[in-house]
């Protein structure tokens, strides 16, 4: 008399194949936050260039005793961070101040407004900035939305992120 041996290890290909369904599924439903969260993720990079370049431009200008300054280009959301030998006094920046540093800010970030004279805050050798302003970034994904408002205060020089909000 011979016995059936019958194996009972392992998984027949119905288990196999219900188990990817279930994880195709669970996928599928987390797909949608895993795109919002790179979007704040890329808000969030683009705010912190903007205060490591305000920071960038006081810290340089303190340290090598020369004007520096910061200027945005609202249209292209492009930072400048940059040594004003020009016209010191003029508060301008133009095409022959040395650019020390340039950022475009990622595509996650829009709406990018300063209450800046000409879009642009110089700092002075003793860490002074040369008005008190605001830079503030927003953008809308859907029913989703961010802002940022970042200050600078001219007494100190002081930048600061006041809010960040999603």
């Amino acid at each position: 008399m011979r016995k059936k041996i019958r194996k009972t290890g392992g998984f027949t290909l119905l288990e196999l194949m219900t188990v990817l369904v279930v994880i195709g599924i669970i996928a599928a439903m987390a797909m949608p936050n895993f795109d919002l969260s790179i979007k704040k993720i890329r808000f969030k990079s683009a705010s912190n260039s903007i205060i490591s370049g305000l920071r960038l431009a006081r810290s340089s200008s303190i340290s090598q005793k020369v004007q520096y300054g910061v200027n945005f280009n609202v249209n292209s959301n492009v930072i400048s961070v940059f040594k004003d030998l020009t016209n010191p006094g003029g508060f301008t920046f133009d095409g022959s101040d040395s650019v020390v540093m340039r950022d475009t800010l990622s595509r996650g970030f829009g709406g990018l407004n300063t209450s800046f004279a000409d879009n642009t805050v110089f700092f002075f050798p003793d860490g002074r900035a040369s008005l008190t302003g605001n830079v503030e970034g927003s953008n809308q994904w859907g029913e989703s939305s961010a802002l940022v408002q970042i200050s600078v205060l001219a007494a100190t020089g002081r930048i600061k992120l006041d809010s960040l909000s999603y």
